[in-house]
């Protein structure tokens, strides 16, 4: 009997464990899903774009429209504000909508690659 007890009080704290966690993580993505603001770069499902414009009906039901693509092909779309994943730039150092910079931290290739040399041990001709 005391057993089951036992058993029953480790599954109840288990749950509220688990609750806890959940509302925590809820609590970090509202605040971020809150601090978004136009000119913003987002992940919504894997596709990166740009925030134009916020919407927020009476119901408090919030829609994001943000831009993808390239400037020469520039895609809209409208969705849900939860779907938002991450924010992928600081808020602090936002550009301006119409600004398609690149970020920074890209790596630059060098244009031309030398040939690679041939290991003077190995370099024999093979050829018969």
């Amino acid at each position: 009997m005391s057993m089951v007890v036992v058993i029953i009080a480790a599954m109840i704290g288990m749950v509220m464990w688990q609750n806890s966690r959940r509302r925590k993580v809820m609590a970090s993505h509202n605040q971020m899903l809150d601090a978004l603001r136009p000119g913003m770069r987002i992940n919504v499902g894997g596709i990166i774009g740009r925030i134009k414009k916020i919407q927020e009906d009476n119901n408090g039901f919030r829609t994001i429209l943000f831009q993808t693509g390239d400037e020469k092909n520039p895609s809209t779309m409208v969705v849900d504000a939860r779907a938002v994943v991450a924010v992928m730039d600081d808020p602090t150092t936002v550009n301006d909508v119409t600004n398609h910079e690149e970020p920074h931290n890209r790596v630059e290739e060098p244009n031309d690659t030398p040939e690679p040399k041939e290991d003077a041990k190995k370099g024999k001709n093979t050829k018969k």
